[in-house]
């Protein structure tokens, strides 16, 4: 037994502490361990009496969630979107100094590949916008033949022009890069593309002889462009020397007047044929 005073280990029978002398009592034999267990369970007890569902709460207590990352893709959109403005503001406030100041960067390119879509897209359906709407009660031109064909000429007709470009730089002594050329090229175009969407959307509202002009207007500019690109190669070329810009725009001129022929053959050749089937 255990002497609650002196804490004095004694026999099981003993009566008196051998060390301090009190008496000891036989119903507490370690009231100092067994205590706190008792009121632990106590506790433990009450707790789950007053409030049965607090145990499995905290069980099922769950780390707070993280908040939701932005997609990336709607970012990019966003960055692209945000990019492009900015490119087409610069393009219309001041087409040449926007020009120069281009380059061969991802963000350049990926404006002038959109400058160059809705270009080639819109110009072919103000055609088709039109054509359906003169030849209702005949028929519906094709889809394939009037937008789909002649957008892919139309790029390729883009292409094209910048290759010659590119050839011409070289005649001039400049050490342009292909890619420069052509985000330079694309930013004169945002006007052509500019008149291009407009041509559509009047043809939406039937006025055919406005939509006429407006494409008429969308080739002189793009002429205008490709020449605009010339000068501010020559203004922007590293070593003076080569072919003088005259001559450079004379050669210019020859080769493009061979390949929009081509082309005008080609996108006539498309419209005959609709016409005839």
């Amino acid at each position: 037994m255990i002497c609650g005073k002196c804490q004095t280990i004694n026999n099981d029978d003993a009566k008196f502490c051998i060390n301090c002398g009190k008496q000891i009592d036989h119903l507490k034999q370690n009231p100092v361990e067994n205590e706190p267990e008792v009121k632990v369970e106590a506790t433990a007890t009450q707790a789950t009496d007053e409030n049965p569902t607090s145990a499995a709460g905290a069980e099922s207590v769950q780390p707070p969630k993280r908040p939701m990352e932005p997609d990336p893709t709607i970012e990019m959109a966003k960055e692209i979107g945000q990019s492009f403005w900015n490119y087409l503001l610069n393009g219309l406030k001041a087409p040449y100094q926007a020009s120069k100041e281009v380059g061969a960067k991802q963000a350049d390119l990926i404006n002038g590949l959109i400058t160059l879509i809705i270009f080639s897209a819109f110009l072919p359906l103000s055609v088709y916008l039109s054509g359906t709407m003169l030849m209702a009660g005949w028929g519906r031109p094709s889809f394939i033949r009037t937008v789909v064909i002649p957008f892919f000429l139309f790029i390729l007709f883009i292409a094209i022009t910048v290759a010659v470009l590119f050839a011409v730089a070289r005649l001039m002594n400049s050490k342009i890069d292909f890619l420069q050329v052509f985000t330079r090229f694309m930013t004169f175009m945002i006007i052509p593309a500019g008149l291009a969407l407009l041509s559509f959307v009047v043809s939406i509202f039937n006025a055919y002889l406005f939509s006429t002009i407006l494409m008429s207007l969308v080739f002189l500019t793009m002429f205008l462009a490709s020449i605009a690109t010339i000068f501010t190669i020559k203004d922007t070329k590293e070593k003076p020397g080569g072919l003088d810009v005259t001559y450079v725009i004379i050669i210019h001129f020859l080769i493009m007047t061979i390949v929009l022929l081509l082309f005008s053959d080609a996108l006539i050749g498309q419209l005959i044929n609709q016409m005839m089937w």
